[in-house]
Parts: C-alpha cells; sequence; structure tokens
C-alpha cells in the first residue's frame, strides 16, 4: 500500500486510488483538444482499454477541474476520447487521474468529506479565538464559530505596548472646516474620556483628513507590529470607510502638508454605536522609527456625512509579548442552547478591557478543493474511504467474487484502531 506524500484533497484521493488499485496518474504528452487526452508514458493497452473509466483532469492554467467519461481509446497513438467537451483545451502537462468506471472520482471527493463528518464528533482539532474583549457591563458573549469545545478561557494581563496618543483633545485638531473636535467625558470605553470627531457636513470628499494630531517628539516603533484603540461609530461603517495614518513629520500642521506617510492602516467594518476594538497589523514596521503625527481620514465620503467618532487610546503592541492569565472556571459558564458565555460579575472584573483568548477544540473543516490540508490523520480518511468504497460495490450475502466485503472490513478494522489511540478532547461543548 501507498505512503500518503501528501495531506491535501488530491494526495488523499489519490493514496485511495492506489490502496484500492483503481487508479492511473499522468500528465499529458502534448496539448489537444476539449475531448481528447494523449499519455504516451502511463496509458497501455489496446484499443478501447479504458472506455468507461472516469478522467479527472486539472487545467493548469487555473486549476478548474473536469471530469469526464471515456468513451474511445487508441493504442496506437496512447490517446483517450472522452465525452462531454471540456472547458478548457488540453494542454502539455496537464495532470490528469484515470479511475475505474465504479469509482466516479467526484465522488470519491464526496466521501472524503463524508468520512471527515463521521469522526467530527471523535476528533476535534486544536483552535483558539481572540477576537472577544471583556467587559465590565457586559455579561454574555456570543462564542466563536470556531470554538465547539472551551477548555479554558484566558485574558491578556500584559503585553509589551507604547502609547501614541491618549486621544485627548488638546492634541488633536480639525482636518476639516466640517470637523468638530472635542472631549467626551461621558463616552469612553478606556480612562477618562475619548476624542470626539463631529462631522457636520452631509458632502466630504473621499481622503478627506478629519483630524490629524503632531506631537513634539517622535516615537520609535519599529519593534511593534500592530495598532490596537477602541473606536466608537454613530453610523455603521463598512471596512475601509476609515482610515488612520502614521506619519513621519515634524510639522505644526496636517501631517498631509509636510512629512513622510509610514502607514495607512485600514479599520474594519464597524457596527453602529458600539464600542469596537480594533487591531491594525503595521505594514511596515522595520520603518515605523520616527512616528510623529497621526490623523484620521474618510476614505467612504457617504458613509461619513453627518457622522460622529469616537476614539479611545491609541497604542502600538508586539503581539509576542502577550502573556494570559487563565479565568478560574467558576466565573463562567456555557449556554450549548444559544451557543453563549456568561460571565459572573466577579470574573468580568478580571476580564474588564482585556483581551479573551477562548482556548479549546473545533471540528476539522472540510475539504473545499484539491488544494485544501486535511486538519486531522490523513491515513484514517484513506481507511474509512476505503471502506465506504468497497462496501457500494460488494456482492450480495451469498456471493461477493471481489471479496470486496472482506477488504471492507479490514479497511474499518485498521481506521477504528487509529480511532481507539486518540486521546478525548477535554472541555465543557459548546453546542
Amino acid at each position: 500500500m501507498s505512503i500518503i506524500q501528501s495531506e491535501t484533497r488530491a494526495g488523499i484521493r489519490q493514496a485511495i486510488g492506489d490502496h484500492l488499485g483503481c487508479i492511473t496518474i499522468g500528465t499529458a504528452s502534448s496539448a489537444s483538444d476539449t475531448v481528447t487526452l494523449k499519455d504516451t508514458v502511463n496509458l497501455f493497452g489496446g484499443d478501447d482499454e479504458y472506455i468507461g473509466s472516469w478522467i479527472y483532469i486539472t487545467d493548469a492554467t487555473d486549476n478548474t477541474i473536469n471530469v469526464r467519461r471515456i468513451t474511445d481509446f487508441t493504442a496506437s497513438t496512447s490517446t483517450l476520447t472522452f465525452s462531454p467537451a471540456l472547458s478548457f483545451n488540453v494542454a502539455s502537462g496537464d495532470s490528469y487521474e484515470l479511475w475505474h468506471p465504479e469509482f466516479n472520482p467526484d465522488r470519491v471527493n464526496r466521501i472524503i468529506n463524508d468520512c471527515i463528518s463521521e469522526v467530527s464528533d471523535r476528533i476535534l482539532v486544536p483552535d483558539e479565538d481572540k477576537s472577544l474583549y471583556g467587559d465590565l457591563n457586559q455579561q454574555t458573549y456570543t462564542i466563536p464559530s470556531n470554538i465547539s469545545m472551551i477548555s479554558k478561557i484566558q485574558y491578556r494581563q500584559y503585553v509589551d505596548d507604547e502609547e501614541l496618543n491618549d486621544a485627548s483633545a488638546t492634541k488633536w485638531e480639525a482636518g476639516t472646516g466640517s470637523t468638530t473636535v472635542s472631549s467626551d467625558t461621558v463616552q469612553y470605553r478606556e480612562g477618562s474620556n475619548s476624542l470626539n470627531l463631529l462631522n457636520a457636513s452631509s458632502s466630504i470628499a473621499d481622503g478627506t483628513v478629519l483630524a490629524y494630531s503632531n506631537s513634539t517628539s517622535a516615537q520609535d516603533i519599529s519593534d511593534m507590529d500592530k495598532i490596537e484603540f477602541w473606536v466608537k461609530s454613530s453610523v455603521a461603517l463598512s471596512s475601509g470607510s476609515l482610515e488612520l495614518e502614521l506619519w513621519e513629520n515634524s510639522a505644526t500642521t496636517a501631517p498631509s502638508v509636510a512629512g513622510t506617510k509610514r502607514e495607512t492602516l485600514s479599520l474594519p467594518a464597524l457596527a453602529a454605536r458600539t464600542w469596537t476594538r480594533v487591531e491594525l497589523a503595521l505594514a511596515n514596521p522595520e520603518l515605523d522609527t520616527s512616528i510623529q503625527a497621526l490623523q484620521f481620514v474618510s476614505n467612504h465620503a457617504s458613509e461619513l456625512d453627518s457622522a460622529e467618532l469616537w476614539v479611545n487610546n491609541i497604542k502600538a503592541y508586539r503581539t509576542e509579548t502577550e502573556h494570559y492569565e487563565t479565568l478560574d472556571n467558576y466565573y463562567y459558564k456555557v449556554n450549548r442552547e444559544d451557543r453563549t458565555l456568561y460571565i459572573s460579575s466577579q470574573g468580568r472584573g478580571h476580564v474588564f478591557n482585556k483581551k479573551l483568548k477562548i482556548v479549546g477544540f473545533d471540528k476539522p473543516a472540510l475539504l473545499s478543493d484539491d488544494t485544501t490540508s486535511i486538519e486531522i490523520n490523513p491515513q484514517l480518511i484513506v481507511y474509512l474511504a476505503n471502506y465506504r468504497l468497497l462496501m457500494s460495490i460488494s456482492g450480495g450475502r451469498v456471493t461477493d467474487p471481489d471479496d470486496s466485503k472482506q477488504s471492507a472490513g479490514q479497511y474499518r478494522a485498521l481506521a477504528e484502531r487509529i480511532l481507539s489511540g486518540l486521546a478525548t478532547p477535554q472541555g465543557v461543548p459548546t453546542k
């Protein structure tokens, strides 16, 4: 039996074919048309040798896959004919798989995913999520979709950071005559106030500077990798509607007037009137050795017309220095019916304004294409698929001339041996 060299869907499918002795793998020897393929290296036998077989062929240009039925084989030229016509012309070097008539490769792909689904409740894949932030006033959180079992909840206790701007109004100026800059001591997420930007215009152009801030001294953040801050908008904003720019600049006017722009950071989509913690990756941190000016820019005029923004505590962070503490499990519980996480008032005191890391497991992902890698033992899926395929072609109770049922049972036993040796994940199921 073959050894799996690849953990992709293609590698698993070909290993299945090798185990069952029902596949020929090759490449086109020369260019042809939409209904023929020539391979002088891998195709043998007499005329009509492969009639009824399936060809699974991949277009090398864009990886388009077609599955077709063989209608003829000319031995003298090693040429297959198939129907219906491909959606592309066969090119020299296009790869293909030739499958025995009883094994449609499209069906093999479906069975691979069926086998992954079969064991998904017995085999969970380690996973974690860091998209949530603790809130003193929020009791319940929607559990991220990639978490099927929670083993522990952690909160970020420390990270190396550097404050770029505390969003104090005294450090900011309006970039356009329609924008008012002020300090809001009522609506804020950290500290005692937030920066409030009120755009009174009902029509601003893309690229308009809403507000800018120049520091008297430059900051070196070249050892950092992202910018984090709290932001709230009075209206829903789509991804990229608002941008934060970092400038190397010593001028006292808007940074767009003088200086060198080092970073343009696009904010994600924002829900209306909801504090959102944004994490923006620095594109060129090695160049960010002398950051002195920041500015917020409108990149979607119609969305920011007459809008109001609040910004709180802009900092640069170095992700690799994150240190997490574990929240005692008596501070939280999981509601499996609606997939929510409840954190007690005492627990919220520990996690307030801190990034949460939900550590647990997820069900293994299905394979959507030939290049997708499997997350679990590929040999297990090969054995299970072999079992299903052999059972589908086995004879009745009286006769099985090819001993397919017996072979199927052997593959099933091999699969169960792998399953029995796997450790059971520990944690609280979320559904």
